[in-house]
């Protein structure tokens, strides 16, 4: 977390670095921020899980023109980087 980035491994087991700056600093103002998960949801409704994290990532993808349709959930892997 002192890096402010997540390590994903994505399509073809490919690694890609994605930084988290801008998210962390508006985490920062939510009254969920001192809970320990990290992505947090709107309007201070708790922690993501797993399928709220899969809707989302679907759901950006579409406002971005992207078909994004991970195969799997459990497949994902995402980890955090020191």
């Amino acid at each position: 977390m002192d890096r402010r980035e997540i390590h994903v491994r994505g399509k073809g087991g490919k690694d890609r670095i994605v930084r988290i700056d801008r998210y962390l600093r508006v985490r920062s103002r939510s009254a969920q921020a001192p809970r320990p998960q990290l992505w947090l949801g709107v309007n201070n409704r708790g922690p993501l899980t797993g399928d709220g994290i899969y809707q989302m990532v679907a759901r950006r993808g579409k406002q971005c023109g992207v078909d994004v349709w991970p195969r799997a959930r459990r497949h994902y892997d995402l980890i955090m980087r020191d």
